[in-house]
């Protein structure tokens, strides 16, 4: 029926998946991401509802165990549902019901998640993962090649009508979000789609990155350099938990200090403007946390 991979990248705070099913238009009912917060995919018996409840708990910080098991505690049908959430720490956690139709079930590792319903057997899971593991780049990368790894292996019982890859990037609105909603050949058309957003709507970039004390004490100035290759780089926006803390200097570097304890998510990005379009970016932003004591 539906198979699909999740995944965060702790390197620039990517979060999305890559799913595919039998039905139509798959991605307009399972995909769920924000970024800074995490994703979510809801499939097998789909409630669409569930994913934005879900995105809701985790933006207040809830663990996405909390987040699932709070919001299917509500639903008196979700043994026949499979919900899968991952945070901006990495941590994953899904639900297969008891119900859900065989072959179902799900594989978790550090930052990804294999699951799927109504698939072939779970060497589809398998392949996928290790698929996701072994490939370098982007996000985009990675899903896309567990994506095919796990087709190649069998993937849905069924066949497959539909399929989404839908990743969220620093803003409100959807990095990539590239929907084949009814298509012989969906696996084939979504990765031609890929490689025309390449061109376009999310071009290749270089990577910023954070570089800060390994040791941060509340209430002493702190300085954080962001870089590119190496090479410092001006103009930066740093926000710590979504609130903005300044820019970068002429050398990359901004002094600012952290009044309280605690763990702050850190974004180092190009400000966003009221029209510059997503290829007028120059890099892509850097993310981490950040533990203050």
């Amino acid at each position: 029926m539906t198979f699909s991979v999740i995944g965060y990248d702790p390197r620039n705070g990517d979060v999305g998946m890559v799913i595919s099913t039998w039905a139509l238009a798959v991605g307009s009912r399972v995909p769920h991401a924000e970024a800074g917060v995490g994703a979510v995919a809801t499939q097998a018996n789909t409630n669409a509802s569930l994913g934005p409840r879900i995105i809701d708990l985790l933006r207040t910080g809830r663990s996405p165990r909390d987040a699932v098991e709070a919001t299917l505690a509500t639903d008196s049908a979700r043994d026949q549902r499979q919900v899968v959430a991952i945070d901006t720490r990495g941590e994953v956690f899904a639900w297969t019901g008891a119900t859900t139709k065989p072959w179902s079930g799900h594989q978790i590792a550090e930052n990804v998640a294999t699951f799927g319903n109504l698939v072939v057997g779970d060497g589809v899971l398998a392949d996928a993962m290790a698929a996701y593991q072994s490939t370098a780049g982007e996000l985009r990368d990675r899903l896309l090649a567990a994506y095919r790894a796990g087709q190649a292996a069998g993937g849905d019982a069924q066949g497959v009508q539909s399929a989404v890859l839908f990743i969220s990037r620093i803003n409100a609105y959807p990095f990539i979000d590239l929907r084949v909603d009814d298509h012989p050949a969906p696996i084939d058309e979504l990765h031609r789609l890929a490689a025309l957003a390449e061109q376009s709507i999310a071009p290749r970039l270089p990577q910023l990155e954070i570089e800060r004390p390994q040791r941060i004490e509340p209430g002493r100035l702190t300085s954080l350099r962001v870089t590119v290759a190496g090479l410092p780089v001006s103009n930066i926006a740093v926000t710590a938990n979504r609130e903005f803390r300044g820019m970068t200097g002429a050398d990359g570097t901004l002094h600012l200090i952290f009044s309280d304890v605690g763990d702050y998510y850190l974004v180092a990005a190009q400000p966003p403007t009221s029209n510059r379009a997503a290829a007028s970016y120059q890099f892509i932003p850097a993310v981490c946390w950040a533990r203050i004591e």
